[in-house]
């Protein structure tokens, strides 16, 4: 008679981790595995396991001169976080930002509702986001900023890049990086990290402490 050494059974999926991501409100894509589940958990609760969201230089499109410090307003977000693979790709559409736009993330990221009309959204690398954000206790997709930015109001003309920490180019049209333009009025805005935005007068007032 012949020994035979038991047949292993694959790993279980570990459901557990998973379900702590879903109680969080957290979304998880088919493609992501319980690694990658893991990952964002560690991210979301111990700030030093998060990479240092620093860009190389300092982007060149922006006039220090010109700019003021301004903290963010103590308001909520109604923000979702999407576990995807690390290496996989995910392209947004932003019409609310003009024709064609679009936003492109590497990895996991964040759908963000637009303050005031839940059917707009817009999004955020995962990990900037966790930098500048912090979850409001008790809720699963309540976020409050809590950095401040640097910021002045365009002339209009300024092509600004948004490039994030790691070097990509988030915003874009129908998912190829392109500068915005900015139109006078509106505000260009320096992240903690050092990436760039343009920011609609109205939308800036209802972020930021604001006074003349």
């Amino acid at each position: 008679m012949t020994d035979h050494a038991p047949v292993r059974k694959p790993a279980k999926p570990k459901a557990a981790t998973r379900r702590v991501a879903a109680q969080r409100g957290m979304e998880i894509s088919a493609r992501a595995s319980d690694a990658d589940v893991k990952r964002v958990l560690e991210w979301d609760e111990k700030p030093a396991s998060r990479p240092t969201m620093v860009t190389g230089a300092k982007y060149p499109g922006f006039d220090e001169a010109k700019a003021q410090t301004y903290a963010a307003k103590p308001e909520e977000k109604t923000a979702t976080i999407v576990i995807e693979p690390p290496e996989h790709d995910t392209v947004i559409d932003v019409p609310q930002w003009g024709k064609g736009a679009t936003q492109t993330f590497t990895g996991s990221w964040v759908r963000v509702q637009e303050p005031g009309d839940a059917a707009k959204h817009y999004g955020s690398a995962l990990a900037e986001w966790l930098d500048m954000h912090e979850r409001i206790a008790g809720t699963q997709d309540k976020w409050r900023k809590v950095v401040s930015v640097e910021a002045y109001q365009a002339e209009g003309g300024e092509k600004i890049r948004t490039v994030l920490a790691s070097g990509l180019d988030e915003v874009g049209v129908r998912g190829k990086p392109k500068a915005r333009t900015a139109k006078a009025g509106q505000w260009i805005v320096r992240q903690k990290n050092g990436e760039v935005q343009i920011v609609d007068d109205t939308k800036f007032r209802q972020l930021y402490n604001f006074s003349r």
